[in-house]
């Protein structure tokens, strides 16, 4: 991805692109949260951030989705405000906090509380340090009942 002078990457929305005539909103957040998701698992994007830029240059009114542009800003302040509320007792990426927030429709509050109860179930069930490489668990992961189906994704 392109970086800002901080190292940041930048990801762009091109309103004029846009055609909300054309697509639903659910299909444009899809590819806003896809993008996002991508962007940040690369690991200067976690260290550095992110910018995201709604650029309407050269937008014209057959452009313009005020609603969309009120959801897109909607799911970014949720991102950051999942991201306040639980940085107290752990620091979590951007990333994580979409995982959580999709899972609860980006209603912070039910998302911090899903984050909560998984963080609990990790610490209750030793899910926190744990080396694959010493036994018992290089052994169990050998016996190969463990696989990852590999997806090969074609646009």
């Amino acid at each position: 991805p392109q970086r800002d002078a901080t190292g940041a990457a930048i990801a762009l929305f091109t309103a004029n692109l846009h055609y909300p005539l054309t697509v639903t909103h659910k299909t444009t957040l899809q590819g806003v949260v896809y993008q996002l998701d991508v962007a940040l698992q690369n690991a200067d994007t976690q260290k550095a951030g992110l910018v995201f830029i709604y650029d309407m240059s050269g937008s014209k009114y057959s452009n313009f989705d005020y609603d969309l542009s009120q959801k897109i800003l909607t799911l970014l302040k949720a991102v950051q405000q999942f991201i306040d509320a639980v940085s107290s007792r752990k620091a979590v990426s951007p990333a994580t906090a979409i995982k959580f927030l999709l899972a609860r429709k980006f209603d912070v509050p039910r998302a911090v509380a899903l984050y909560e109860q998984h963080e609990l179930i990790r610490q209750k069930e030793g899910l926190y340090s744990f080396d694959p490489m010493c036994d018992p668990l290089r052994s169990e992961l050998e016996t190969g009942k463990f696989t990852i189906l590999v997806v090969k994704m074609i646009y």
